[in-house]
């Protein structure tokens, strides 16, 4: 995924919200964060391999008072090992 699907940023309709479905980003090649995060999550699930989407910030400022998903704004793939989350 890291090598073979580009980053492409989409963010109208439904979609900047909601990944696109992992056989459209795996067809067509590309997706932004969200949708390179659940082709991976895919992956690992066909492999009995349990890896979840997680949001995260990326500003250093981020203030956890007032939490919403708008405040967000990448997403990651985030699974447990040796009963640590990675």
């Amino acid at each position: 995924v890291k090598k073979n699907i580009r980053y492409i940023a989409d963010v109208t309709g439904k979609h900047a919200y909601m990944p696109h479905d992992p056989a459209f980003v795996l067809k067509n090649g590309y997706g932004e964060c969200k949708d390179k995060a659940a082709l991976v999550s895919a992956i690992a699930r066909s492999n009995n391999l349990n890896v979840n989407l997680a949001l995260v910030n990326t500003h250093s400022d981020f203030n956890f008072d007032n939490v919403h998903t708008h405040l967000f704004n990448h997403v990651i793939c985030a699974f447990k090992y040796n009963g640590e989350m990675h």
